[in-house]
């Protein structure tokens, strides 16, 4: 493990397309396909190979580390092992445009290699390995924070709600229909009446990621617009103190930064004036003194016949350097 990992843990850019999949699984089970799907990303994070949907792409795991995701120190051995990974193998999975996109096999994962000497390989498709390397959208998992969460509702539920929190304690509302939630937590068929699935599922997931993890949530029912008994939508409220990135070190303004601003905001300015010379005068509020600012704004007047376009750039960078 990596010292960053050992600070922040291990944190999997989940794409949207990925997270928004249907399975289910036992909470255990999840957290080792979880850490495939981490493992996939960092292994092939700067490869340049193009992932086709027909084919599988091999992922090394450490044997060691998927021993330590099982609770259960009775199920460590290697024939529970081989169990769970032909469970991960054997699990339907349903997933936005699967169907159009690819007819590989719609299962959790496709396949895995296990030796007694505990070489374990998994295999994903094209399709999935192309949403874990190439996402244009995604949720930052942190899967030590995942781990706290004991139940698959719960950690599927988590990781539902935190794809829309929001950074700095930002209290957010989202809404889901019973249906929707019925399948993204894995119980499509099971508490068919409302109250059962809300006593046994989401009060139980909600109460479960409020004690264990640095989110906290609050629902409200919404009822039928004409029936106003049966509930159709569950309203979310968000509170989350999780961060939405890792490792990101904030840097204190510098005078460089400074000028750089000035830079900008002097090409918006241009970009609008393409056809007539712009009055040349710095913005106010810059980390100049005053004589560097009237020094700065007297060479460009000096020089206002001749800027235009690129031109102007280039004179600015040019009094900026000399004056300082």
């Amino acid at each position: 493990m990596s010292k960053e990992e050992e600070k922040t843990g291990k944190v999997l850019l989940q794409d949207n397309w990925l997270a928004r999949s249907v399975y289910s699984l036992n909470a255990c089970q999840n957290m080792v396909y979880l850490h495939v799907l981490y493992q996939a990303q960092k292994s092939y994070l700067r490869s340049e190979a193009e992932f086709l949907p027909e084919k599988t792409y091999p992922v090394e795991m450490d044997y060691l580390e998927v021993k330590e995701l099982i609770p259960d120190k009775r199920k460590r051995h290697y024939k529970e092992i081989e169990r769970l990974l032909t469970v991960l193998r054997e699990t339907p999975v349903s997933r936005k445009a699967m169907e159009e996109e690819s007819k590989t096999r719609k299962t959790v994962i496709d396949d895995y290699l296990l030796d007694e000497h505990g070489n374990m390989v998994i295999f994903l498709n094209g399709l999935v390995m192309s949403h874990i390397i190439s996402h244009t959208s995604y949720t930052a998992l942190n899967l030590r924070m995942m781990q706290q969460l004991k139940t698959f509702k719960a950690q599927r539920l988590y990781e539902t709600l935190r794809f829309w929190s929001q950074p700095n304690e930002y209290r957010l509302s989202q809404e889901y229909k019973v249906e929707q939630l019925r399948e993204l937590l894995g119980v499509k068929s099971k508490y068919a009446a409302y109250k059962e699935f809300k006593r046994n599922i989401l009060v139980k997931a909600i109460e479960e990621i409020n004690e264990r993890t640095n989110m906290q949530v609050a629902m409200q029912e919404i009822k039928h617009r004409v029936n106003q008994v049966k509930v159709e939508k569950v309203k979310f409220t968000i509170y989350d103190r999780e961060p939405r990135s890792y490792g990101a070190k904030k840097v204190k303004p510098s005078r460089e930064r400074e000028i750089e601003k000035a830079k900008e905001q002097f090409k918006k300015k241009e970009r609008k004036s393409r056809e007539e010379v712009v009055v040349n005068r710095l913005p106010q509020g810059l980390a100049f003194s005053q004589q560097v600012y009237d020094r700065l704004n007297k060479e460009l007047d000096e020089k206002a016949d001749y800027i235009r376009d690129g031109f102007r750039k280039k004179q600015l960078e040019e009094a900026v350097t000399r004056t300082l």
